[in-house]
């Protein structure tokens, strides 16, 4: 069976039964102007600002005395000892042991703010 004849002829029949429904329902209606009032509109006006905004120069973790008693004491620890082991050994417990000095001087985290950055801005007003 050939369908496409079918489909042809269903897709015309809707096509102009659209156009024939717009053309029953569309109507022109002409109504008398009673009055005539202006509108009044603000007018924007350009103003010139300044605008300083913080930048970022870094962020702390919260960690950095433990980070750097951890270095420091690994330094230490490796001066003690004449044998390679007892350095290693030396550097294991200087590390332990400054990260837990440094610990004592640990500050809340956050990011840290350096420098301001102040510029022009513009913007409209009423």
């Amino acid at each position: 069976m050939n369908y496409q004849k079918y489909i042809i002829v269903a897709i015309t029949f809707a096509i102009l039964m659209a156009f024939s429904i717009n053309q029953a329902y569309s109507r022109t209606v002409t109504i008398p102007v009673i009055s005539v009032q202006p509108m009044e509109v603000a007018q924007a006006r350009l103003v010139k600002g300044t605008r300083c905004t913080p930048m970022v120069t870094g962020y702390n973790n919260g960690r950095r005395g433990t980070e750097f008693g951890q270095v420091i004491g690994g330094v230490i620890g490796s001066m003690i000892g004449n044998s390679n082991s007892e350095r290693r050994i030396g550097t294991a417990v200087g590390v332990i042991i400054g990260g837990r000095i440094g610990e004592r001087h640990n500050t809340p985290p956050g990011v840290v703010y350096g420098r301001t950055h102040c510029g022009e801005t513009y913007s409209n007003q009423f």
